[in-house]
């Protein structure tokens, strides 16, 4: 008999989690602990539920504050989640229509890396000190998102410029080799061309040459 697991979500939920839960406000990440910056106590490991549990029994002002924070952060999820499926409803109806030309291929250096350090094989954050496994600039553009929006902001902006140069780089790359195949075509036009009147030409002249032949034989033979 199959069995079904049944996924459950609590209320108001996008079937998800924030990217950045709003306690972090309030808490540093030291090490391995988690240290109140109202306080100055800490708690091990980085469970936000933990943190949350702090607030509320030795902050309730401060609690109230993040309750607020939490509701609008998860009211923004819900209404980003919301026209994110609108976006793509619209796209399966529509598959075609205002739909920007994807250009092949990848950005040769992603911005995200002019926020971050190589180090061997780790990825350091200028901004904070976080050490991250491996290069990929996805792990790390999630790490601005969620930690340093002012230069997520700005990581956006790089990016989208980023890939306006790529477009206009692949756009004059495009007419470079249209406009070269053109002149290809052209010149292979002008050859045929110069070849046809050349073998038209020596088949005339081959022809009289015969015709000459044929002629002076004949005259000898009468004689």
């Amino acid at each position: 008999m199959n069995s079904y697991k049944v996924k459950k979500y609590h209320k108001g939920s996008t079937g998800g989690r924030l990217l950045r839960n709003p306690v972090w406000d309030y808490f540093v990440k030291v090490d391995s602990r988690s240290c109140c910056n109202k306080c100055g106590f800490s708690l091990m490991g980085y469970n936000t539920s933990s943190l949350i549990k702090h607030l509320e029994n030795r902050h309730t002002d401060t609690f109230r504050e993040y309750q607020e924070k939490y509701e609008i952060a998860w009211n923004e999820k819900i209404t980003h989640s919301e026209e994110k499926m609108n976006v793509l409803g619209f796209e399966a109806e529509h598959p075609y229509q205002n739909r920007k030309r994807r250009v092949q291929g990848r950005l040769n250096k992603n911005p995200v890396h002019n926020f971050f350090t190589r180090q061997d094989s780790y990825s350091n954050c200028n901004h904070c000190s976080s050490h991250m496994l491996g290069h990929n600039p996805t792990t790390l553009a999630k790490h601005l998102e969620s930690h340093h929006a002012e230069q997520y902001k700005q990581f956006r902006e790089l990016y989208r410029l980023a890939w306006e140069n790529k477009r206009k780089i692949m756009k004059e790359k495009r007419k470079f080799l249209q406009e070269s195949q053109e002149i290809f075509d052209s010149q292979q036009e002008s050859f045929e061309e110069w070849n046809d009147t050349f073998e038209l030409g020596y088949n005339t002249e081959t022809c009289s040459d015969n015709m000459e032949g044929c002629s002076s034989v004949t005259e000898w033979n009468s004689a």
